[in-house]
């Protein structure tokens, strides 16, 4: 029956997993030149700034001054 539940659950969650690359050589304090942050909601995404809501209900907010790529996928 857990089973059955989860995976209604799991139908109508929404997941996104929203991928940033900086360009040229400009790197994250983690050394690496990307990142990926998991959202549930997304409010705004351009080549400036990542607004949404993450898994915990957090408001999460990523602004650059310079342009950065992104990728956006949904999980299902």
């Amino acid at each position: 029956m857990n089973k059955i539940k989860e995976y209604v659950i799991n139908l109508f969650r929404k997941e996104y997993h929203v991928s940033v690359f900086l360009n040229g050589d400009k790197k994250f304090p983690n050394g690496l030149q990307h990142m990926t942050v998991a959202l549930k909601k997304i409010t705004k995404v351009n080549n400036k700034q990542v607004i949404g809501v993450d898994a915990n209900n957090n408001k999460y907010v990523f602004n650059s001054v310079e342009e950065f790529n992104y990728q956006i996928k949904k999980v299902m």
